[in-house]
């Protein structure tokens, strides 16, 4: 899954600022646009709007969504190169050959 490769990217932010974890903010992120947001609200209004699946389905416990400045700041701030190396990693995992059960 795509938040394993997530997880390795360094966050900018300083350890007290850190609220939401940059690997879900991340994931959210993609959702979102997956799920048609064209812009940093529209990406902060899927948060909120989903706040309570995606704290249950990915075991969060968020008081709130992120705000938008907040999820601007993030993505904003985040390793542009390190987001391609995450992205790479994960696209050539998915050319490798799954085991099947026999």
């Amino acid at each position: 899954m795509i938040i394993t490769f997530l997880d390795d990217l360094k966050d900018h932010r300083r350890p007290q600022g850190q609220r939401y974890e940059l690997k879900f903010i991340l994931l959210f992120s993609i959702m979102a646009i997956l799920s048609n947001a064209k812009s940093y609200r529209d990406i902060a209004r899927y948060m909120k709007k989903n706040h309570s699946k995606l704290n249950k389905y990915f075991g969060q416990e968020w008081k709130r969504a992120p705000s938008y400045t907040t999820v601007r700041n993030i993505i904003q701030g985040a390793d542009k190169p390190g987001l391609e190396t995450c992205f790479r990693a994960y696209s050539r995992s998915l050319l490798e050959p799954v085991e099947t059960l026999r």
